[in-house]
């Protein structure tokens, strides 16, 4: 018998398989029943960066390199979190919301996340960034250059607010999920497959699942082969296969255990500023004080070239 977990994710992702039709009636209360079966305040509290210790990962050894990004940062909405697209918290706006960048440099930079727009497309714009259009399907977007400031960034929405539904009064706009901050025209961003980010002592991380997908995004004008160097850890000896796609060529690399391993993965097909590739583990594990099962942890994801 499927575990609740199991149950809760495939749910959420069958909420968003549908025809054209009903994705821009995204409304919050479809989601929010899944609540209970699957501990959304363990999830939130990794979402919002919470500093405690993590019984599963040991503390950093002296091999492993600095991989504490330099900005990190959150989505802060008008509502709470609440389970989305691929299992991951989400945070609605209304006409308006706020990033609150954490180690900021003052510098130009760029944010990757997840949107989706209620109903219609919408234009979302944060700090002083480029405008960007928002769809009503959840996929991965890059927002900047913006000044990476410390403290709230206002995020700016037009068209507004409108009902969400008719038994679910709060006026929401668009969908947010995992911002990733980069100092390069280009985010990484862990989606279905992984969970939200977690830390242990000095390294900040996203837990995967026997299968996770990373969507990449840069700027609209890039077209042609793009190479990334992925870090990853794990507690035992894993064998990760690195699909690229759309090209459908892979590699498969091994994971020592309890080692950062550095891997670059190069040919990743960038059309129109997007590619993904989608990571394969072999068995994964669970734990006595974590049911979730777990295969390796991605501590970040860079591009070479």
């Amino acid at each position: 018998m499927r575990d609740a977990e199991t149950a809760a994710r495939e749910a959420a992702a069958t909420r968003w398989r549908g025809d054209r039709r009903r994705r821009p009636r995204l409304a919050p209360n479809v989601i929010s029943g899944l609540v209970g079966a699957i501990g959304v305040v363990a999830i939130v509290g990794g979402y919002l960066g919470s500093t405690a210790p993590n019984p599963r990962v040991p503390a950093a050894t002296s091999r492993a390199p600095a991989v504490v990004p330099d900005a990190t940062a959150v989505v802060r909405g008008a509502y709470q979190p609440e389970l989305g697209p691929f299992a991951l918290p989400w945070i609605w706006l209304s006409d308006r919301g706020s990033l609150a960048v954490q180690n900021a440099s003052g510098r130009p930079g760029y944010v990757g996340l997840l949107a989706a727009s209620l109903r219609r497309p919408r234009i979302v714009q944060v700090g002083d960034s480029p405008r960007r259009t928002v769809a009503t399907a959840p996929r991965a977007y890059l927002i900047g250059p913006l000044t990476l400031r410390a403290g709230d960034i206002p995020i700016r929405v037009t068209p507004g607010a409108e009902r969400a539904s008719q038994v679910d009064r709060r006026r929401t706009s668009v969908f947010l999920s995992t911002p990733v901050v980069s100092h390069m025209p280009f985010a990484a961003i862990p989606g279905k497959g992984f969970y939200p980010r977690e830390q242990s002592d000095a390294r900040r991380f996203h837990w995967m699942t026997d299968r996770g997908v990373l969507d990449l995004v840069a700027p609209a004008a890039l077209d042609g082969l793009a190479t990334i160097r992925l870090l990853m850890w794990s507690p035992a000896p894993r064998r990760v296969r690195i699909e690229r796609v759309p090209a459908a060529t892979s590699k498969t690399v091994s994971i020592p255990a309890r080692r950062v391993h550095s891997v670059v993965v190069s040919g990743i097909r960038m059309t129109a500023g997007r590619g993904r590739v989608i990571l394969t583990s072999d068995a994964s594990t669970t734990g006595q004080r974590d049911s979730r099962r777990l295969t390796v942890q991605l501590l970040g994801a860079t591009r070479v070239r």
